[in-house]
């Protein structure tokens, strides 16, 4: 564990050795101070308290559950209620004795002791279990919502159904089908709390099986009648009014349905904007070799070597693309305004560090996106970016993209202060309303991930938005480790 100042000095790094048998799963700084949540190989989940000044532990550990999936397989979400007085931390897998997938965890007071526990088994099978929201509020009422993949009728396109899961304060679950949702492909949802504890929604729908999303749907859901509310949904084509020609081209079935939603902001004036990404990966199959035994080396395949007593061997990467961005404007009552197009043409092998887009709004309502690019990208939406290749990434320029809240945009582009050092963009956080933070790292050839990360160097750095934003950014890479 390690602490940095308001100015990003390093003021210590403590290794707690007392957690060596364990596995990390989420920090939580709340009302009451730090604590780290974690499981070991039996599938027990504790938390620990921590000394914020030493990064010591303090206390005893809490047990807070122990879980009827593998840990090995389990998947981890936490997060906290608005006021930051409540936690919650949730292990899904694949339950050991019955079909469907296992939804446990604990809501968590302010200083890590636990409240109460809960678990609930999906009677849909574990296969067609896609993904899951959570929404704590600060009453401590558990929102947990998740879909799961269904075959779509002859006349109904619907190949999602979703079901809200409610976890109340004595840790009882109570499933409430979704049902009145429209048919179609609903997907990459937002979610919200209002003043009077309703869900809110917003969403993207595709009709039909062969286009693109091509409305925005939302919506509410009352706890007390159980009830969704009224939906009403606006046609996407209207809010593309504005973008070039090509980008109308682009969407003319819709918004791709690859997109994915990577960042939901919370506006000055009680406004959100939605920021999408095309997200994908593709696997390569590559490096084909022939190897007879007792020789030393390969021999390349399609050489004039014999083939007898030979083996042939391969592996295959995995190439993590990242795309085109869509920043979709709602007002307060969740209406959507505007849709703004960035273009973008990213890729990474193995691990996604310098690929993806990191999202911030300022204390005017200003949207800021930004990622690396290649210089010769220099217009915010273009037919054809040119390719940036994150693993090659010292020749690119750092590009943020600022957004007013009338939908104008500009581009800037900025060199990079230390290009032995990629920006991890896609993996950084929000602090306030002005303030970006990320890890630089600078790596070091591995053949498996853990060894990459392990013998990495790492900066930590903050990018500042607003009065004097370009002032801040050139400062922007740290020299701290």
């Amino acid at each position: 564990m390690t602490r940095f100042d308001a100015k990003l000095s390093q003021q210590y790094s403590n290794q707690i050795k007392d957690l060596s048998s364990q596995h990390y799963r989420a920090a939580m700084y709340g009302a009451g101070g730090l604590f780290l949540l974690t499981s070991n190989k039996d599938g027990g989940v504790s938390s620990y308290a921590v000394a914020e000044n030493t990064g010591a532990l303090t206390g005893s550990p809490v047990s807070l559950f122990t879980m009827d999936a593998k840990e090995e397989d389990a998947e981890f979400t936490s997060g906290s209620s608005p006021d930051n007085n409540l936690h919650y931390i949730i292990a899904q897998g694949k339950h050991r004795k019955e079909k469907g997938e296992i939804l446990q965890g604990a809501l968590i007071d302010r200083r890590g002791n636990k409240i109460v526990t809960f678990s609930y088994t999906t009677p849909e099978d574990r296969e067609d279990f896609k993904h899951l929201d959570v929404i704590l509020s600060n009453d401590g009422i558990i929102d947990m919502i998740y879909n799961v993949a269904v075959k779509p009728g002859k006349d109904d396109y619907t190949p999602f159904k979703y079901t809200l899961v409610q976890v109340d304060l004595r840790g009882r679950p109570l499933a409430i089908p979704l049902s009145s949702l429209p048919a179609g492909d609903f997907r990459n949802i937002a979610w919200s709390l209002d003043k009077h504890s309703r869900l809110l929604f917003t969403g993207f729908l595709s009709a039909k099986k062969k286009t693109g999303f091509t409305a925005i749907m939302s919506g509410s859901f009352d706890p007390v009648t159980k009830k969704l509310g009224a939906l009403s949904q606006t046609d996407i084509t209207p809010l593309l009014a504005n973008q070039p020609d090509f980008v109308k081209d682009l969407t003319g079935k819709g918004l791709p349905t690859d997109i994915s939603l990577i960042k939901t902001l919370d506006l000055p004036d009680g406004s959100r904007a939605l920021v999408l990404e095309d997200n994908s990966d593709k696997v390569y199959q590559s490096y084909y070799a022939t190897f007879q035994p007792g020789q030393m080396g390969y021999q390349l395949q399609g050489s004039a070597a014999p083939m007898m007593n030979m083996t042939r061997s391969s592996y295959s990467i995995v190439y993590q693309n990242r795309g085109n961005n869509y920043i979709v404007k709602l007002d307060q009552n969740n209406n959507p305004q505007w849709i703004n197009f960035v273009s973008k043409n990213q890729k990474e092998p193995d691990i996604a560090l310098a690929v993806g887009t990191a999202c911030v709004a300022d204390d005017r309502g200003n949207i800021h996106l930004f990622f690396y690019d290649d210089k010769k990208n220099t217009e915010v939406a273009t037919a054809k970016p040119r390719e940036v290749d994150g693993y090659k990434n010292k020749k690119h320029l750092l590009a943020c993209v600022t957004i007013a809240p009338d939908g104008s945009m500009k581009k800037q582009m900025h060199p990079q202060q230390d290009p032995e050092f990629r920006m991890m963009l896609e993996k950084s956080v929000t602090a306030g309303s002005n303030e970006v933070y990320f890890l630089a790292i600078k790596t070091k050839k591995a053949f498996t991930r853990t060894h990459l990360l392990n013998h990495a160097q790492f900066h930590l750095g903050e990018v500042s938005v607003g009065s004097g934003a370009w002032q801040a950014l050139t400062a922007a890479s740290p020299e701290n480790h």
